[in-house]
């Protein structure tokens, strides 16, 4: 009989409704013939779609995390699996030790961490300096260590010098462009959406602000986790009346909510983990849908809209400019849906996810080479 080999993923947000590299990246193990565990937020221990899920409560505070890193290493020692995946920052230093025992580890780079830890709100202002030295430190140590490193950008590539570094970009994955191409209606909502966490940092002032300028017959849709305290200030606006908040939602309802609508919306402000990282899904999942976008003026960004020819690109902070693109696309919807068309196109030329699995397939085929 012949034996599948394994890989446990060590990732840090849900399961079912998250977007990020780490779940498409386990689906297409999965096909590929690995038996895939993923320890991860989830309200329970289950197999979900062929990939078995340990499920870790949402930590609150330190002891939260403290608990779940806990959770974490129990199952590491109850699972002898040929590939230990690492997808979150706060297990490098389990990633590290893992390394040196002798464990096949794939250190997995999504963003910047450092810069990432310099924006953690519930790191002390005066710490975070720090904390960011002290995580450059711990990546340089697990590169050395590791089996295999995943960077999700160039430029992350480039932080770790000569050691081989494959690059694994998080688009769209075909089977939602599928989808989303059947279920575009004849006539979309006039109505603006934005897909993701929910925060100051995104552009929500900046979105509210400019909705409530471009007309009270346009929508704001808003997908995502929000806290509380932001909601209720955003409600106090003169924007609340055009809001339509939805909360946390699944693929199929996400889908469902992008094609129904004219625009999507990236109005990300200029922080160093957002001007200087890769290009956020949401935007491929827009231009996906078939929808024009507009979106902030970074390089990263301007490289893919441009060429394109997909939408607008703004001054994150020009409310003004951002509700005139706003008025222009709702009241030209012929004009805004080749826009639309074109970036379409583009996402089924260049930015779907069948383009990275060879990359990542060939990362395990070269560890499964490796003497154990």
């Amino acid at each position: 009989m012949t034996r599948h080999p394994t890989t446990l993923h060590l990732a840090p947000a849900h399961v079912a409704t998250d977007t990020r590299v780490f779940w498409k990246e386990c689906v297409s193990l999965r096909d590929a013939g690995w038996r895939v565990t993923i320890v991860a937020l989830h309200d329970r221990d289950e197999d979900l779609d062929g990939i078995r899920i340990v499920g870790l409560r949402r930590g609150k505070g330190s002891w939260g995390r403290l608990r779940n890193l806990a959770h974490v290493v129990r199952t590491i020692l109850r699972n002898r699996t040929d590939v230990i995946h690492v997808h979150d920052i706060e297990i490098l230093p389990v990633a590290i030790v893992l390394g040196l025992v002798g464990r096949k580890v794939i250190v997995d780079f999504h963003e910047d961490y450092p810069l990432l830890v310099e924006s953690r709100s519930y790191i002390p202002k005066r710490l975070r300096r720090t904390a960011a030295w002290t995580v450059r430190l711990l990546e340089g140590l697990v590169v050395r260590v590791s089996s295999a490193v995943i960077s999700a950008e160039d430029t992350g590539a480039q932080r770790f010098g000569k050691r081989h570094v494959a690059v694994l970009r998080n688009y769209v994955l075909d089977s939602e462009i599928e989808l989303m191409a059947r279920s575009e209606p004849d006539v979309r909502a006039r109505a603006c959406v934005y897909v993701g966490a929910v925060s100051r940092e995104r552009g929500l002032l900046e979105m509210v602000g400019a909705i409530e300028r471009a007309g009270s017959d346009i929508e704001l849709r808003l997908i995502g986790e929000m806290p509380a305290d932001l909601r209720a200030e955003v409600m106090a606006t003169g924007g609340a009346q055009q809001l339509r908040y939805y909360g946390r939602c699944d693929r199929a309802r996400t889908c469902e909510v992008l094609v129904g609508s004219a625009v999507g919306l990236v109005i990300w402000h200029p922080t160093p983990k957002h001007a200087g990282g890769a290009v956020p899904v949401k935007l491929f999942e827009y231009m996906a849908a078939g929808l024009p976008v507009i979106a902030s003026d970074f390089p990263e960004i301007r490289a893919v809209v441009e060429p394109a020819g997909a939408g607008f690109l703004v001054d994150p902070f020009d409310v003004d400019a951002l509700a005139a693109h706003m008025r222009w696309m709702v009241d030209h919807p012929e004009e805004a849906r080749a826009l639309g068309m074109r970036g379409r196109q583009s996402v089924l030329d260049r930015y779907t996810w069948s383009s990275q699995v060879p990359t990542l397939l060939g990362v395990y085929e070269a560890l499964q080479e490796l003497e154990p």
